[in-house]
């Protein structure tokens, strides 16, 4: 009876509380509160409308945020806060392992300082889904973890080699006397290797050099100079690609930690699709830029099967013994992940 009673009296004790507003539970659930919503500021290595970001970062941007309408309205917001004008090109990794930003989207040269094994990612042979399937993904994902404190979403390159492009007229590969704007790390030993003078300069400083002949050409991608007009004081291209293009999608391992499972699934089967996308629409885009390499009178060069063979082998043997001065341990390894 004493029982009963306590209960009655309990039970309109909570009611009257209730209704004065001094509580919001219910005698037989926890409350459920409104999280805050989880935003991922995220860089680029360049500016935003470049090919490079639009197929490697805005189609994975878009992807996520509706995925996230879709399923989990509310909960998360992938943010582009700003290209290099906002953290320069050799600063983002660092900035990405320090926690200053939660993603990266940058070529692997851009992080050699940090992760010198990271340059190898452009010598595979494989498609960026012939990685994840296979046991390269892990590797990177082992590496990326321990030295840049980072999760290596995927590589959202496209199908695409590197080229040298000249305002010199060359008939082998043999760049004496000439100055190029070369990528950082192995890009640089190449260059000298073939009798070039390598120089690194940020992007948005190479039309201007190119029109003053502060350099005589550049190696990059043979998409990417649409992207920056670069065109338009070009001579020629040397037709023969080595390389793979290996923009890298990266978010920091504390953020990735902080993300409930649901939210982190749904990152990484965004990019997944958006690898796919990448190397799909790429085969468009090689069309459209050859189109507008012919209508700005740029000449590809081609030089003879034998010196063509060496050029390409030279490219990557500087490659792989570049890589054995850096990170000699694990070349065996990467070796047999990388090479069909």
């Amino acid at each position: 009876m004493r029982m009963k009673i306590f209960v009655i009296v309990f039970v309109a004790a909570c009611f009257l509380l209730i209704q004065a507003g001094l509580v919001s539970v219910t005698l037989f659930s926890q409350p459920v509160l409104a999280a805050e919503k989880i935003v991922l500021k995220a860089v680029t290595a360049w500016p935003k409308h470049t090919s490079m970001v639009q197929m490697g970062f805005n189609d994975w941007e878009a992807r996520v945020n509706e995925k996230v309408k879709k399923q989990y309205p509310g909960q998360m917001e992938l943010k582009w806060i700003g290209g290099p004008e906002a953290i320069g090109q050799m600063d983002q990794a660092a900035a990405l392992k320090n926690g200053v930003v939660d993603v990266v989207m940058q070529a692997p040269s851009y992080c050699e300082s940090i992760v010198p094994e990271s340059g190898a990612i452009k010598y595979s042979e494989f498609t960026p889904m012939e990685d994840r399937e296979g046991k390269a993904y892990a590797f990177w994902n082992r590496i990326f973890r321990a030295k840049m404190n980072c999760i290596y979403l995927g590589r959202h390159g496209r199908d695409t080699t590197f080229h040298y492009f000249l305002n010199k007229k060359v008939t082998k590969p043999d760049w004496a006397g000439l100055s190029l704007r070369t990528p950082p790390g192995v890009f640089s030993t190449l260059t000298k290797t073939l009798g070039g003078s390598p120089i690194i300069m940020p992007t948005g400083d190479v039309y201007t050099a190119l029109q003053r002949g502060v350099v005589d050409g550049y190696l990059t991608v043979y998409l990417a100079p649409p992207d920056f007009g670069w065109q338009e004081v070009t001579k020629y291209v040397i037709g023969h690609g080595f390389f793979t293009d290996p923009l890298i999608v990266l978010i920091n391992l504390d953020t990735w930690n902080r993300l409930p499972s649901h939210l982190q699934t749904l990152l990484m089967d965004a990019s997944k699709e958006s690898e796919r996308s990448a190397w799909k629409l790429s085969q468009i885009q090689k069309k459209q830029t050859h189109q507008k390499y012919e209508k700005a009178g740029l000449k590809s060069i081609e030089f003879s099967a034998d010196d063509a063979k060496r050029y390409i082998d030279t490219a990557y043997r500087v490659g792989w013994e570049y890589a054995e001065q850096k990170f000699p341990k694990v070349v065996p390894e990467l070796k047999k992940l990388l090479s069909k």
